[in-house]
């Protein structure tokens, strides 16, 4: 792919240093993939992703229609991408 790690993005996110993220692309790496399964509804599995800019980490929720990129082995721990779509939320003031 060729492409370099957006260094220092997921700090500028967390502190709220972008306020426009629409225009926002970032490159980062999969570090981590994690399968989920809603007790309440165990057909709809999530899966968790620890993602890095090369100097942090952030975590997230894949949509549910990514799902199928994490089974069929296209987006697996080691993965670069580009992210063009994503919402940032605070989560136990935690974003």
């Amino acid at each position: 792919m060729g492409e370099i790690l957006t260094a220092g993005v997921i700090e500028m996110i967390r502190n709220d240093t972008v306020k426009n993220h629409e225009h926002m692309k970032p490159v980062l790496q999969v570090t981590e993939l994690k399968l989920f399964t809603a007790q309440q509804e165990p057909s709809k599995e999530r899966i968790r992703v620890l993602l890095s800019d090369g100097t942090a980490f952030i975590q997230g929720m894949l949509g549910i229609t990514l799902n199928p990129l994490v089974k069929d082995g296209v987006l697996q721990v080691g993965s670069i991408l580009r992210l063009d779509h994503f919402v940032c939320s605070e989560i136990q003031k935690k974003k």
